[in-house]
């Protein structure tokens, strides 16, 4: 069972996709594991997140879904997998590149590039798409290369090459990031044993957080982790909402940090 982050019922924990790149209309396959959380009702159905998304197809532990089998507005895509603990989603979607404030896919000439933050990704795929939901990936992109000589992701290259058709794709994945994540939640698994044992401690100046002396803190945020020690300060912006790593001597925990 997944940490209960924000009361959400399911947490998606990781995400393999293929992007196709055009600039016309970009095609993402992308198939979410998700796992409850033990908050909710224990058949919570799974809501995704969404904006500007052609859906194509949606398949659920494999088998794919007749539009009854889902509900799917310009915002949400709900999927009730009945009392079962973890499940796989797999979606189709189209989307064409130049999303509001050039969130989710653009593209500039011979460029294709994506924007995810804050909350981005909704407008590249159905997710979860909220900062509580921390998650690995594994990504595939495929392009022409008389227009995309060069592909990117986040993560290491892991492999690449040609297809029938010409086209090249390149394969990425985040293997450092996943096996931090699992070793740590490992340790402490849910988010209720974690506060038990130890609370962030709010300042009087809002969204600053001290860290208790001895201790360290690390960001699970997919870059190079932060550590703050001896009664350093952690400042957040805003409704901010962090997982991170607590280390008290060799005991690891994961905890949540909400800016007030």
């Amino acid at each position: 069972m997944a940490p209960a982050l924000l009361g959400m019922p399911w947490h998606v924990d990781h995400l393999a996709m293929r992007v196709e790149l055009h600039p016309e209309r970009t095609v993402v396959h992308c198939t979410s594991t998700a796992v409850r959380t033990g908050a909710g009702a224990p058949d919570a159905p799974l809501v995704l997140d969404g904006r500007g998304l052609d859906t194509v197809e949606v398949a659920l532990d494999g088998i794919v879904l007749d539009p009854s089998g889902y509900e799917l507005t310009d915002r949400t895509l709900t999927i009730r997998p009945g009392r079962v603990e973890r499940c796989t989603v797999r979606t189709i979607v189209t989307v064409k590149p130049g999303g509001a404030n050039d969130n989710g896919v653009t593209a500039r000439d011979r460029l294709i590039s994506t924007t995810c933050e804050p909350q981005g990704f909704r407008r590249i795929t159905w997710s979860i798409d909220q900062p509580a939901n921390r998650a690995t990936f594994d990504v595939t992109l495929v392009a022409q290369p008389a227009a995309y000589r060069t592909l990117l992701a986040n993560g290491h290259l892991v492999d690449q090459g040609v297809l029938a058709d010409g086209r090249i794709w390149a394969r990425f994945d985040d293997p450092v990031l996943s096996d931090w994540i699992a070793r740590a939640q490992r340790s402490s698994p849910d988010i209720a044993s974690a506060r038990a044992r130890w609370t962030l401690t709010n300042s009087t100046v809002p969204g600053t957080f001290t860290i208790p002396a001895g201790d360290s803190l690390q960001l699970i945020d997919g870059s190079p982790t932060m550590t703050l020690v001896n009664n350093g300060r952690l400042i957040l912006a805003g409704n901010v909402v962090l997982g991170a790593t607590l280390t008290t001597g060799d005991t690891t925990t994961v905890v949540e940090l909400r800016a007030s």
